[in-house]
């Protein structure tokens, strides 16, 4: 069962800084040496949405972030730690 997972059975309802988690993607990405077109493609939206996702002005879905964990070479509770996000 994943972080999120538990997280809806259990009713949790967590505020999240979207800018915050944004730049966090970005610095992940980067790190990982992968290009928004990649993850675009990988991810199977659009670049413009992975720009979006990482200026905060859109969020992505919790399956969204399970692929792109997978792209970086993380487990999902590791990218939810890099992105600061409670586990």
């Amino acid at each position: 069962m994943t972080s999120i997972e538990k997280a809806t059975r259990g009713r949790v309802v967590v505020a999240l800084d979207f800018g915050r988690v944004g730049a966090a993607l970005r610095e992940v990405r980067e790190l990982a040496k992968l290009r928004q077109r990649h993850v675009a493609e990988r991810l199977d939206v659009t670049d413009g949405a992975v720009s979006q996702w990482e200026s905060g002005a859109r969020e992505l879905k919790p399956s969204q972030l399970q692929e792109f964990a997978a792209l970086v070479e993380l487990d999902f509770d590791g990218l939810l730690y890099k992105l600061g996000m409670p586990r």
